[in-house]
């Protein structure tokens, strides 16, 4: 006889407190996330500290050196770092934390062969340095992260600082350099026995500028470059939007501050055919600078505008920053002259005598400002174990919709110029 057996279902008992394991453990990872992004958030936070300081110090330093006088030593340019990274909270002298490094590169961003690296040695600061260079090493003290043995978080910044060359105030006058001997005009001595140097030579004995030399410069006959010459920026349309040849161009370049902020073209090709033509000419293209060659202008008028721009700066005592030039070739609008050094002037007089025009300038040496220290990225240097990879840049964002297909990536690029990276993991930008 079977006997029937009965099943019994039902719903398990609950336990009470069988969720706080759970709960714990996520309030675990929680706090764990937390104390990360507050770690990771102060030293970014730092790092873009470090970043904007770096950048400060290198323009600061740049800057002491585009204004040093002679004789200035390298105690002075690592100064000038040192105090404008405590001006900005970062004291590299007292924090151990923190490591700075400083060095002179040249023009091609190599640093300089004899002494590159910045320090308190005492030497003078050499005179070839195109750029600065600051680096900022350090670590940030962790609060949370010491649990998994994390005390620390490292944090680096570089920054370069370069001479952008000068544009305002200066004007298209070339001086010739043979009538210049250092920071005056050279005496020519009295050629023609009437008992004064001639060019109405002379050094000032009172006055603002007392122990300044004066001079007269000419032009020589049909625009020939002479004592001076005229000079223009741009090639075919000028700033204005007039042929920059004409007397409304040069007359536009002589009025307030000049024009040549608006743009300038270098003489290329090289113009010279008895002189051996540098391999890197122009060595920054779109900038004065020393070496370059520059336009002659022939738009020289005796206009009403062109008086008004000259009179101006009589009035005003104008300190203009002009080129000087040691080899001029061809004349006129075919003219070109290059520029050897720069030179602060002070018009005191302009006019025609014997149908020659003429200019007065007092001539008061270097100019304090050739130029302005900015930010600046130097080219690469020339390093063999670098393997470079040139080519064309597409951005394909990761959230745009691509159909079908998905174009496979060989290479990430990551430009970051905040000191912190600003892209998620989902491919999209902020």
């Amino acid at each position: 006889m079977a006997t029937k057996q009965t099943r019994m279902c039902g719903t398990p008992r609950r336990v009470r407190g069988q969720s706080i394991p759970l709960l714990a453990l996520m309030i675990v990872v929680l706090v764990g996330m937390v104390a990360l992004s507050v770690d990771v958030g102060r030293t970014f936070s730092e790092e873009r500290r470090a970043v904007a300081a770096a950048n400060a110090a290198s323009l600061s330093a740049m800057n002491t050196y585009v204004r040093r006088p002679a004789g200035t030593t390298n105690t002075v340019i690592y100064d000038a770092i040192v105090n404008s990274l405590r001006s900005n909270g970062i004291d590299v002298e007292n924090n151990p934390n923190i490591r700075m490094e400083a060095y002179y590169l040249n023009a091609r961003g190599e640093p300089i062969e004899g002494g590159a690296r910045i320090t308190r040695d005492g030497t003078v600061a050499p005179d070839n340095v195109a750029y600065i260079q600051v680096n900022l090493e350090g670590d940030v003290d962790t609060f949370f992260a010491r649990v998994v043995n994390q005390e620390q978080l490292p944090i680096a910044a570089t920054a370069y600082a370069g001479t952008c060359p000068p544009t305002d105030g200066v004007y298209p006058i070339a001086i010739n350099n043979e009538y210049i001997s250092g920071n005056e005009f050279r005496n020519p001595g009295d050629a023609n026995g009437d008992g004064r140097p001639d060019n109405n030579w002379e050094r000032l004995t009172n006055g603002p500028y007392r122990g300044f030399t004066k001079m007269r410069l000419y032009l020589a006959d049909n625009n020939v470059p002479g004592g001076f010459g005229w000079l223009r920026w741009l090639d075919g349309r000028g700033a204005s939007g007039a042929n920059a040849n004409s007397a409304q161009e040069l007359e536009l370049a002589l009025t307030g501050t000049g024009t040549l902020s608006r743009g300038f073209m270098e003489v290329v090709p090289w113009p010279a055919t008895n002189l051996p033509r540098p391999a890197n000419y122009p060595e920054r293209p779109g900038e004065l600078n020393v070496g370059d060659w520059v336009y002659g202008s022939s738009g020289f008028t005796a206009s009403n505008d062109r008086r008004a721009a000259l009179d101006a700066h009589i009035q005003n005592g104008t300190r203009m920053v002009l080129p000087i030039y040691d080899v001029a070739v061809s004349q006129g609008s075919n003219a070109a002259y290059r520029v050897v050094r720069f030179g602060l002037f002070v018009l005191t007089e302009y006019g025609r005598e014997r149908n020659r025009p003429y200019m007065d300038f007092i001539f008061l040496g270097d100019p304090n400002r050739q130029g302005t220290a900015c930010s600046a990225t130097p080219p690469p240097p020339e390093d063999t174990s670098i393997v470079r990879l040139t080519g064309s840049v597409e951005l394909w964002p990761e959230y745009q919709v691509v159909a079908n297909e998905r174009r496979p990536v060989q290479y990430v690029v990551v430009l970051d110029v905040s000191g912190s990276m600003s892209m998620d993991f989902f491919g999209r930008g902020y």
